[in-house]
């Protein structure tokens, strides 16, 4: 279903969980910048992830997409990309979420470029690559 101003609380602790830090300030600005905007409700009022979908200068950018499984996240993935038929996309997937990796290639996705997240110290924050389904962009996460 489409995303609803309510969405955020519920979309929040899936999203810690996802990257490791908070990022409620940065979801509703890019929530804004984005269409459609897509959270998948397993049951009613139990959010299993949520996907995002906005014009850039050359392509639609896919992402972030987030989600507690495989299922839920490439379902995500499937309607946004339904959604954004007929025009070029772009799709930052992170390298551990095979999954994600398989079901682009199979769409005729092909590698642009190689993404490298990189710390320097303990990694206190290190999230869960395999909920992470799409990227807001290499600079977001």
């Amino acid at each position: 279903r489409d995303w609803l101003p309510g969405d955020l609380a519920s979309v929040d602790g899936l999203d810690k969980a996802a990257f490791g830090v908070p990022r409620r300030a940065l979801l509703p600005v890019l929530a804004r910048q984005s269409n459609p905007v897509l959270v998948l409700e397993a049951e009613p009022g139990r959010i299993d992830g949520f996907g995002f979908a906005r014009a850039g200068s050359q392509a639609v950018y896919l992402g972030p997409v987030i989600a507690n499984s495989h299922p839920a996240g490439l379902a995500l993935m499937n309607a946004l990309v339904a959604r954004s038929a007929g025009q070029p996309l772009f799709w930052d997937i992170p390298d551990p979420n095979q999954p994600a990796v398989s079901v682009a290639q199979s769409l005729g996705f092909t590698i642009q470029r190689p993404l490298i997240r990189m710390f320097l110290g303990e990694n206190v924050a290190a999230g869960d690559p395999n909920r992470q389904f799409a990227l807001a962009g290499p600079e977001v996460g």
